[in-house]
């Protein structure tokens, strides 16, 4: 996976990208708090079951 970064300062250059959101969000502590990590760093099947397994954290892909 490529790091994506949002604000880049070199010495002579400053860079400013879009961030863009994953299509995936998890839906933490009963729902009361949601959270959409950057395009490419949502967790793999195995994380995303553990978390649900351990925490009750619910990861739903968007559009399904």
């Amino acid at each position: 996976m490529e790091e994506q970064e949002v604000f880049v300062v070199n010495a002579n250059d400053i860079t400013i990208s879009e961030y863009k959101q994953s299509e995936w969000v998890c839906y933490m502590f009963g729902s009361s708090f949601c959270w959409r990590p950057a395009k490419g760093k949502h967790p793999n099947w195995f994380w995303r079951k553990m978390q649900y397994l351990l925490l009750g954290h619910r990861w739903v892909k968007e559009g399904e």
